[in-house]
């Protein structure tokens, strides 16, 4: 134990010493040359990026004080986000939907209890590694609980995505099986016959057998259904989606078209970014000055409906309203493209970028005093 003490200070050191030569070169010429080593270096507290975690972590901390016990629902930081909005983060990206801090984004998925919930992961990982965990040696248990606490600081700073939670899911369940052979091993007697014991095991088995072929069974039954309903239908509308941007066929954009409607046909995961995506197109190759041929017609007023529909369907979500109003007002409608913009700043009264849009649309209208108004 002295030995692995020490071992430990040694390492401890070295880190120390690493990272402060690091500091103290970071402006030196090779630093500058390697692209890991100059992010690296350009990490500091006046940082742009870093200051813009400071602003929304104040933003969510706020959502969290209006709902701390059951939260705002999975998902929905956008509405956090929205309301609570920090005009210094007017040279940023305008529409986050996370965090980019996993234990904010659990309070405000679900409130407190969810985050407590999470955190209790990490505190019975912790407890089965060092507790109940024998088979490991020493070395292995501080490797798992170091790769458990370098991920649990990574989340201060980043969120979640499905390959860093298969990892984390994956660590947790090897935890857990090593826990019980310890039990396992305690709880077999050696007194026992070989036959007897045998005959219990044998009994067990026989009994779980019936039991794994009714859940077998019923897992394959619900994944192929899962699969057809749920995993299908996005795939499809993702890959029609970019058939409906990219191809340049003999049918012309009639057939882009036509595309555009299969794509929002699917109903699944893509519906809103196909409609953002044909309307940001529709507006594109509008120009009033030089006529609008049938189809720029069929475009823009089946992106209009569309957009209308994401803004009645996400009527809370300040983003679908801009959207829809954005578009409207840029196409010549623009009494009913306010209607829209003003809802998406009652939404988010403090965004600069929505009160611009307003203040454009009311420019356009010759109607001088309101867009003065919106731009100051």
């Amino acid at each position: 134990k002295k030995v692995v003490r020490m071992s430990a200070v040694g390492v401890l050191v070295a880190v120390a010493l690493f990272v402060g030569g690091f500091v103290a070169m970071r402006d030196a010429e090779f630093v500058k040359e390697s692209p890991v080593l100059s992010r690296f270096s350009a990490i500091s507290l006046t940082e742009q990026t870093t200051k813009s975690r400071f602003m929304v972590w104040n933003m969510a901390y706020q959502g969290f004080k209006e709902h701390p016990v059951l939260g705002w629902g999975m998902e929905n930081f956008n509405y956090v986000f929205n309301k609570y909005y920090d005009p210094n983060m007017w040279g940023q990206e305008q529409w986050f939907d996370r965090a980019h801090n996993v234990f904010f984004d659990w309070l405000i998925a679900g409130g407190l209890p969810a985050l407590l919930g999470y955190l209790s992961l990490f505190g019975c990982a912790i407890y089965c590694i060092w507790r109940r965990a024998d088979e490991l040696s020493i070395v292995e248990k501080s490797v798992l609980t170091g790769l458990l606490g370098g991920y649990f600081f990574q989340n201060l700073f980043v969120f979640d995505n499905l390959t860093s939670l298969i990892y984390f899911g994956t660590i947790l369940a090897y935890v857990e099986s090593m826990s019980h052979r310890g039990v396992e091993s305690q709880n077999y007697s050696p007194s026992k016959t070989r036959t007897s014991w045998f005959e219990v095991e044998s009994r067990k088995t026989k009994d779980g057998e019936d039991l794994t072929f009714v859940v077998s069974g019923g897992a394959v039954i619900l994944a192929l259904v899962l699969i057809y309903t749920v995993n299908y239908n996005g795939f499809m509308q993702n890959t029609t989606l970019i058939r409906a941007l990219s191809e340049r066929g003999a049918e012309g954009p009639a057939r882009n078209l036509a595309l555009f409607k299969e794509t929002i046909a699917y109903n699944s995961f893509g519906t809103s970014e196909t409609r953002e995506q044909l309307g940001q197109l529709s507006m594109g190759g509008f120009d009033a000055s030089k006529g609008i041929s049938e189809i720029q017609k069929q475009f823009l007023d089946f992106a209009g409906s569309e957009l209308e529909k994401q803004a009645a369907e996400f009527s809370k979500d300040a983003r679908y309203q801009v959207f829809a109003g954005s578009f409207l007002s840029r196409v010549g409608m623009v009494e009913k493209g306010l209607v829209y913009l003003n809802k998406a700043a009652e939404l988010s009264p403090r965004k600069q970028a929505i009160l611009f849009e307003i203040g454009s649309a009311y420019y356009s209208t010759k109607d001088m005093a309101k867009a003065e108004e919106a731009f100051k």
